[in-house]
């Protein structure tokens, strides 16, 4: 697995199959949801690539319930470890700030998974 910080300087990632979420542990829901992308990605000839945020949105978004006790399931390098093991191609961490949590999803889509990613329909 390949694992990128940031969206800005990535290699050519070869017919991207993406999904994006927090994936804060990487349990057998997201394992299904890897699984099914890790096959979607080979029967294109492509790379299944995950999006996350770092830190949570949640602690960024609501810092006051942060400071009581936001306990994440894995740390960021627990999250990459078992997110290699369930066989993902690229891992893109975002770092999730303010600035970027008013990004409207159709920005997010044009910018990030067209403009950046090259992903198509």
């Amino acid at each position: 697995m390949q694992l990128h910080h940031s969206m800005d300087r990535l290699p050519d990632i070869p017919f991207p199959v993406v999904t994006v979420g927090s994936f804060d542990g990487v349990h057998v829901g997201h394992r299904a949801i890897i699984g099914r992308l890790n096959d979607l990605a080979t029967r294109v000839g492509g790379s299944s690539v995950l999006i996350t945020f770092y830190p949570h949105p949640r602690k960024v978004l609501y810092p006051q319930a942060a400071g009581k006790g936001l306990k994440m399931i894995n740390s960021l390098q627990e999250k990459c470890l078992f997110l290699e093991d369930a066989g993902l191609d690229h891992l893109i961490v975002i770092e999730f700030a303010p600035e970027f949590a008013r990004t409207t999803s159709d920005t997010f889509v044009e910018e990030y998974l067209v403009g950046r990613l090259h992903c198509t329909g």
